[in-house]
């Protein structure tokens, strides 16, 4: 097993969130020190709009999350479920958030990921000073600013540094992980252990520890994202071309892969998030 790194074009994304109550994104190119590592950094604000609900998709990542709400601050690592969710969001809370590439997470972790979870609305919260090493450095600088290019710069130079990793099941996990993205959830369980050098049990057992989804589900949540994201750019495409090109079999595969994850076929998903552009 060589040393992957990230090369793929997948762009998970949580459409519901960004249209509503983004107001600032920071997208991670090849050449900058956080690549690998983070996929995008954002701000959103909740008093917005009215609505206090938004659908949460699936997305296979790690989001370290600040929450400010009446002069508090908070934060917490999360996890989207396994299936679409609707969520409530506070009316007067703004927040600061960071997208982890899937298994990264393992390098600045203390603890397995599979400790010390809370379940609520769907989504599985963690503390973040059980996982993330010094993490207290990073909250203070966060905290200390609104400017949301502070908070980035503050993120580089925090996550920017770390290179290695004393723990060798963390970078398996992580090199497991990039094999799966990298292909665009094509590849197979069997060709993932053939390619590890591990039994699928104890792969399960890395996953479940450093990544919080586990190889198959992350893999299905690794088409669905990529598949609907090129469905979302070009949504007068044929869904037998989407299917094929994606890794599905024929239509009925890919349709019964978005009613496990999203809970409706792929026009149906495009329309309510994009179909009227409500939020502009």
């Amino acid at each position: 097993m060589g040393s992957l790194l990230l090369n793929s074009p997948y762009k998970p994304s949580q459409p519901d969130l960004e249209q509503k109550y983004f107001v600032n994104s920071y997208k991670v190119e090849e050449t900058d020190v956080l690549y690998g590592k983070v996929w995008e950094i954002y701000q959103y604000e909740f008093d917005r709009l009215p609505s206090n609900t938004i659908t949460v998709l699936p997305d296979g990542l790690i989001e370290l999350v600040f929450n400010f709400k009446d002069g508090q601050a908070d934060s917490y690592l999360v996890l989207a479920s396994t299936e679409s969710s609707r969520i409530e969001v506070g009316y007067s809370e703004s927040g600061f958030g960071i997208r982890f590439v899937p298994g990264w997470l393992g390098q600045v972790q203390n603890p397995p990921l599979s400790s010390s979870r809370k379940i609520l609305n769907g989504l599985t919260y963690i503390n973040s000073e059980e996982v993330i090493s010094n993490f207290d450095v990073l909250f203070q600088k966060v905290i200390s600013t609104h400017s949301f290019e502070q908070r980035v710069e503050y993120c580089k130079a925090f996550f920017g540094g770390i290179e290695q990793v004393e723990n060798d099941q963390a970078e398996l996990a992580r090199q497991a992980c990039l094999y799966l993205i990298n292909h665009n959830g094509n590849k197979t369980i069997s060709d993932l252990e053939k390619y590890m050098g591990y039994s699928s049990r104890y792969i399960r057992k890395l996953f479940g520890e450093f990544i919080g989804y586990s190889p198959k589900t992350m893999n299905e949540i690794i088409k669905f994202q990529h598949s609907f994201h090129h469905f979302s750019a070009e949504p007068h495409r044929s869904l037998s071309d989407l299917a094929c090109e994606f890794g599905y079999y024929d239509i009925s595969h890919m349709n019964r892969a978005y009613i496990k994850l999203a809970k409706q076929l792929p026009k149906s998903l495009y329309r309510n998030f994009y179909a009227e552009k409500k939020f502009e």
